[in-house]
């Protein structure tokens, strides 16, 4: 799973589909549409409703077949 930050800046488990993994990057084939934000470090040991402040950062490349 994925730990989410749902939009009061609030955090919760978030289970997810996994696919094939290549080049330590994994496929996630469902459980979090494009756009949602999730936790990508320091994510460990958080408790669902933990308030953070989010750094958003712009992915390095579109998903294949996205634009």
């Amino acid at each position: 799973g994925v730990i989410l930050v749902n939009p009061d800046h609030t955090v919760r488990a978030q289970p997810v589909q996994l696919g094939i993994e290549n080049g330590g990057k994994q496929q996630i084939l469902g459980g979090i549409s494009a756009g949602d934000v999730v936790v990508s470090s320091g994510g460990y040991g958080l408790q669902d409703g933990t308030k953070v402040e989010p750094n958003r950062i712009e992915p390095s490349t579109a998903a294949p077949g996205k634009s």
